[in-house]
């Protein structure tokens, strides 16, 4: 099971880990939701992204993503899950994604 931060505001959906220097040790992913895009501009580390349906479905999986990039899922997502880079091998299309959302960022 993920243990999952969740961006639930503009702000902090539009932030995401901007600002960060690496992926916090305390998450294993970022949820973004709602989102079918995002942009890794100002961004001091590469990501893995995996975009979910409305059921927590994964749509897409886009790996190895490094700073100065936008990545879009044309495959219906509704949100997406922002992991550190090199953690999404055993994630794969179709997957049902289980989360425990410990911490809700309101920033």
């Amino acid at each position: 099971m993920l243990r999952v931060r969740r961006a639930v505001t503009f702000m902090s959906r539009l932030k995401g880990l901007l600002g960060t220097k690496e992926f916090p040790p305390e998450v294993d992913a970022l949820l973004i939701s709602p989102c079918n895009a995002i942009h890794t501009v100002g961004m001091r580390f590469a990501i893995d992204l995996v975009f979910l349906d409305s059921h927590n479905r994964v749509v897409r999986v886009a790996k190895n993503i490094f700073p100065g990039k936008l990545c879009i899922s044309e495959s219906g997502a509704k949100s997406v899950l922002e992991i550190a880079a090199g953690h999404s091998g055993y994630i794969n299309l179709g997957d049902t994604i289980t989360m425990n959302t410990f911490q809700e960022d309101a920033s």
